[in-house]
């Protein structure tokens, strides 16, 4: 047998032209590199498809998916005594819809949360969210984005704005609007985007009888922000950004009878940068500026930063390293501001093709401005996720979180053990 094995549309070339004249053969070769680009068009679509998450229907991708955890919690309110062990179970189903086009983009996603405890019905909860999402591209240079999402929501226990005595979580409905748009100027990348939001929570029965008004807390609000950014060498950027946040409470005063409307100014510069094929991230630092309506809150001026940095010092081993610092609303007798330093180190291993071992840590201090409320919270966790299948993963997780006050009350340690199985088409 002959060791050279023709390729197929070569050998219909050499047939072709033993049969055909001269005037014909540009066409047939024109019409044979045609079937070869087809060809390889679909092979190319073939892997994409098998690459990414999901089915394709018609244009559009589907990518279902289901989480479901059990787990034991050794303190389910967060308490500092008295304790309440329970063990839970949560599903969580999921589906995102995005379209598959060569222009624009269309991208719908719909997910729930079902939590079950054994040792507190009242804490039984049913969260969902809905996101609609485009962008259009206008030019090679120019795309414009908008995004829809609503969700139903609840707080966890110990959260600062929840009552101590609540009886159960309090719950919250938030809807969101955003307009956004890029330019990109070569070398320059610039970003505007507009929000509104609602966000509107639900009264909460107490222990000992009677409801919390959460009513003082619904708001409205309108953030915007701009980032102009400067590529000056492959896998470098600088950047300025600078936003606004006004906020406008439903009610004009609260029960305490302050007025918690505010409008917030920041500016701040950053690089995005990759040192070397090991270290990459982002990291920026600036100020904000916060004047209160109220007098009896007085107006702020806040260092705020951020910075993420991934360090991948072998290819198995990938190490997560981030610091923010920022200021959020809060209702609080006697503040309306909390400010937060928060650093989160996380290691990823990749012990086998199926196997990844995970740990991660973190620490957040954080301080109630006017109200003397200081508090340290340490979380750590160990895990692993274990891929049995292309679609299922298996995941067993060990959690502990700590949280140390210098308002009575408010400690507390908490241990968690869990094991997930996430299914995704």
């Amino acid at each position: 047998m002959n060791a050279y094995r023709m390729k197929p549309i070569a050998a219909l070339f050499i047939l072709l032209r033993a049969i055909s004249g001269r005037a014909i053969q540009p066409l047939i070769f024109w019409l044979l590199i045609v079937a070869g680009n087809t060809a390889t068009l679909a092979d190319e679509r073939r892997d994409r498809d098998a690459r990414e998450p999901g089915m394709r229907v018609g244009a559009f991708r589907v990518a279902p998916a289901v989480k479901t955890s059990v787990g034991y919690d050794s303190n389910l309110f967060l308490g500092q005594s008295n304790l309440t062990t329970s063990g839970w179970t949560r599903v969580a189903p999921s589906v995102v819809i995005s379209s598959d086009w060569n222009r624009h983009a269309v991208r719908l996603e719909a997910d729930a949360e079902l939590g079950l405890f054994t040792q507190s019905s009242a804490d039984q909860y049913l969260d969902g969210q809905l996101g609609l999402a485009g962008q259009a591209d206008i030019t090679r240079r120019i795309s414009l984005s908008a995004e829809l999402i609503y969700e139903r929501g609840h707080e966890a226990r110990g959260s600062d704005d929840v009552p101590g005595l609540a009886a159960e979580p309090v719950t919250f409905s938030r809807f969101s609007g955003t307009l956004g748009g890029e330019f990109r100027l070569s070398p320059l990348r610039i970003r505007p985007s507009l929000t509104a939001r609602r966000v509107d929570y639900d009264d909460v029965g107490l222990t000992g009888g009677g409801t919390s008004n959460q009513d003082d807390r619904d708001r409205d609000e309108i953030e915007g922000e701009l980032r102009v950014g400067f590529r000056f060498s492959p896998g470098y950027e600088i950047f300025l950004q600078s936003g606004f946040l006004a906020t406008d409470y439903l009610d004009r005063v609260d029960d305490g009878g302050a007025n918690r409307d505010s409008f917030a100014v920041s500016a701040s510069g950053g690089v995005r940068l990759r040192l070397t094929r090991l270290l990459e991230g982002t990291v920026s630092a600036g100020l904000k500026h916060t004047q209160f309506q109220d007098p009896a809150f007085r107006d702020t001026t806040d260092v705020i930063a951020d910075a993420a940095l991934t360090w991948t010092p072998t290819p198995r081993l990938t190490v997560d390293l981030g610091l923010t610092r920022g200021t959020r609303q809060s209702t609080l007798p006697g503040t309306a501001q909390v400010t937060d330093t928060e650093l989160a180190l996380g290691a990823a291993f990749e012990a086998t093709r199926l196997l990844t071992l995970q740990a991660t840590g973190g620490f957040t201090h954080s301080d109630s401005d006017g109200a003397n409320q200081s508090e340290q919270v340490f979380n750590l966790g160990l895990g692993a996720d274990w891929a049995v299948l292309r679609t299922l993963t298996l995941s067993p997780r060990y959690e502990f979180g700590l949280r140390s006050s210098n308002v009575a009350g408010r400690d507390y340690q908490a241990h968690r053990v869990l094991i997930e199985a996430a299914y995704a088409y």
